[in-house]
């Protein structure tokens, strides 16, 4: 199973890498790792795409609302188990189809859940 925290230390393993062939092979040995599926979906989620089409349905989803549902300690694991890059994926795509009234705090609770066990 490959876990959203393989995901975020491969994207800081990329941050602190400084050379191009050394960025390269850090990206071959994760998304060669991957199934078909989650390598595209990392991929995606690399260049900071939450949805897989341009133009789509932004997440509409600020700092200010990610460091408020951190700061709440609403994110403490619940139960064990850790998400997997499907996971996240999953919950912004729900996020991005969230509108219309009380929109904020329907997109806030999908969050929440989505960053428990990260």
């Amino acid at each position: 199973m490959n876990t959203f925290r393989d995901f975020a230390r491969t994207c800081a393993e990329l941050e602190a890498e400084k050379s191009r062939k050394g960025k390269i092979s850090i990206l071959a040995r994760y998304l060669g790792g991957l199934e078909p599926e989650e390598a595209a979906i990392a991929a995606l989620m690399m260049v900071g795409r939450t949805t897989p089409e341009r133009g789509s349905n932004p997440l509409s989803v600020g700092w200010a609302l990610v460091r408020e549902i951190l700061s709440s300690g609403a994110t403490q694991p619940l139960m064990p188990g850790l998400k997997t890059i499907r996971d996240i994926w999953d919950s912004f795509q729900k996020i991005s189809r969230i509108s219309g009234y009380g929109a904020r705090e329907r997109k806030r609770m999908v969050l929440e859940l989505s960053l428990i066990h990260i």
